[in-house]
């Protein structure tokens, strides 16, 4: 459960799809700074952006999750920055349509399915 008190980091460069968790644990040491019992998630994109990864830290350890998208690729963030961090809800439309807030919807499916949802949770 992703809860609101923790930090989400959308990676800007492409990682290899065959990275596992131990190297995307080594990048996030090495490139950002967050203090040892923070939570924390690191979203990564594959090369080809058919995948994302998400990496989790936090004081029990760490762990990592792949997610492919039924329709469309997983847009890469138009920033200049090496990374931001984004909230809850841009991660959510992320992981169901593969987009972030400031643009726009790829998939209409999953543009009514995450609307339905957040009717259901409010």
């Amino acid at each position: 459960m992703i809860s609101f008190k923790k930090r989400i980091i959308v990676v800007r460069e492409p990682i290899s799809g065959l990275l596992g968790i131990h190297s995307l644990y080594g990048l996030v040491k090495s490139k950002i700074a967050f203090t040892q019992g923070e939570s924390l998630y690191v979203v990564f994109f594959t090369k080809n952006h058919r995948r994302l990864k998400v990496l989790h830290i936090d004081a029990a350890g760490v762990d990592l999750t792949t997610r492919f998208l039924f329709k469309g690729i997983f847009m890469s963030d138009t920033s200049t920055d090496d990374y931001r961090e984004i909230n809850v809800e841009a991660l959510q439309r992320l992981l169901f349509d593969g987009t972030l807030p400031d643009t726009p919807w790829q998939n209409p499916l999953a543009q009514v399915m995450f609307m339905q949802n957040e009717i259901l949770t409010s």
